[in-house]
Formats: C-alpha cells, structure tokens, sequence
C-alpha cells in the first residue's frame, strides 16, 4: 500500500479535525514506527501517540491560551501598579504638605499637573468606603460580605477560575454582584460561628490578607486560591 492510501486511512480516522494536525508528518513518523501496509501494523496506542505529537491545531490553540492568560495576568498587575502609584503620591504629597506636589513632580521627573492629575485619583480611591470581606469555613469553601450590607453570600468550593481580587472590583464597578442566578447563594445577615475573615478589598488597596498574631496566614487551601496567596506572599 503507497503513501497516498496510508494518508486516506488516516484522515478517515481524523474526520473533519484534519486540518488541525501535518499529515506529512504524521506518514513519515508512521512509516519509521513499521506501517507499510494498513494504520493496523501498530497497535492503537502507537498510533495515537503519533497522531497526537503533530496535532498542530491543539499545539497553536495550547499556546495561544497560554499568551492569553499571561497577558491578562501582566494587565492586572499593571492596573495593581497603577492604583499603588495614585495612592503612593497622593499619601506622599499630602505628608510633604505645602509644595508637596511640586517636590514629588521634582523627584519623580513629571510635570506638576500630571503629579497633580494622579494623586487625586489616589485621594479618590482612599476616600471611596467599598469594602469586602472574604470568609472560609473549615472546609475551605468561601463566603463573600460587603461591608455595611447584613447579606452573608456563599461562593462555594474553590476553583481555578475564582479570584478575589476580581469578584470585589467587579462588585465595586456594578459589573456582578453575588447572586444566586450565578449559583451563589445567601445564607444569611453576618458570618456564621466558626468561620474566619481571611482577606479585605478595597479600591486604594486592592487584597489584603489576614494574618494570625504568629504572622501566618489565616486562610486554608482553598482560601490561599481564592485570596491569590503566592509563596512570595507566605
């Protein structure tokens, strides 16, 4: 059997994925594994194995998620770099006092209304009273509570696509709110007896993680994962 059928057998076995994997790639990998006459001359898992290695399609998908979540991760740090720089100059202007601004544009090499313009952003955000709490239970599932509401919403076990950080600031810019349409659920006014504040959000801030008096960290596993806790942050 050529070439050419060895090809037909295989594209039948890929279906309507064909273009998504080399084909050329796949017959000389095949003919180097000892198929001469029929994909049969190898067992399945041979095969697959093979085929699987030149799937070019899942290789370019795999990467492309992978460049998307490593820019949406560089974006978040760069907003978390943003709000740290307003707050940071609207703190620093406000204890230099009188000529404050002036010094700080001196220091930073910007001009004085540019200095100006990102402090009072930064007032703003120290001014702005949005506050939520994260709580766990014992078993590691998370509760969300805005400060100032007698409403107690449970989030559930922790996943991978669950984070604090932008449940709050979603909360905060009236892009979602906990509900019970998106599967949380209110189980009350104020946190249950044995459950454990484990971080705060507010805008100036961001995340900030409780800690016990020893300095360790009071969330578990499940609410590390929430919170976003790195080893840098342990």
């Amino acid at each position: 059997m050529n070439r050419t059928d060895i090809a037909h057998q295989v594209s039948i076995t890929l279906g309507d994925s064909i273009e998504s994997f080399d084909m050329d790639a796949i017959l000389d990998d095949l003919a180097d594994a000892g198929v001469t006459d029929s994909v049969d001359d190898v067992d399945s898992n041979t095969y697959w194995e093979i085929v699987n290695r030149h799937d070019t399609g899942a290789q370019a998908e795999e990467k492309a998620e992978k460049a998307h979540d490593a820019y949406r991760k560089a974006e978040a740090a760069y907003k978390r770099a943003t709000i740290a720089r307003q707050v940071a100059f609207a703190q620093a202007i406000d204890a230099m006092g009188r000529g404050g601004n002036a010094i700080l544009s001196r220091k930073v090499d910007l001009s004085a209304p540019t200095v100006k313009s990102i402090a009072d952003r930064g007032r703003e955000l120290l001014a702005d009273p949005f506050r939520v709490h994260a709580w766990e239970d014992n078993a590691g599932q998370v509760y969300l509570q805005r400060e100032g509401e007698n409403a107690y919403w449970y989030l559930g076990v922790v996943t991978a696509d669950m984070d604090f950080a932008d449940d709050a600031q979603g909360w905060r810019d009236g892009d979602w709110e906990p509900n019970e349409g998106d599967g949380q659920e209110l189980v009350g006014e104020q946190p249950q007896e044995g459950h454990v504040r484990i971080g705060t959000w507010t805008p100036a801030r961001g995340v900030e993680v409780a800690r016990k008096w020893n300095g360790d960290i009071e969330a578990g596993a499940g609410g590390q994962a929430y919170l976003g806790v790195d080893e840098e942050d342990k």
